[in-house]
């Protein structure tokens, strides 16, 4: 994930945010990668 946040295309930086709405922003890519990460384990295990 470090890589995806750092130049792998995310651009925090460039978004202008600050505060509250940077972290609304980080908790929410954290959420979606993290579910991805878990869905891709499910059918990796059922060999879909």
């Amino acid at each position: 994930m470090f890589r995806d946040c750092k130049s792998g295309g995310y651009n925090l930086e460039g978004t202008g945010l600050t505060g509250d709405r940077l972290i609304k922003i980080i908790l929410l890519m954290t959420i979606s990668y993290s579910y991805d990460i878990i869905e891709g384990s499910i059918i990796i295990i059922k060999n879909v």
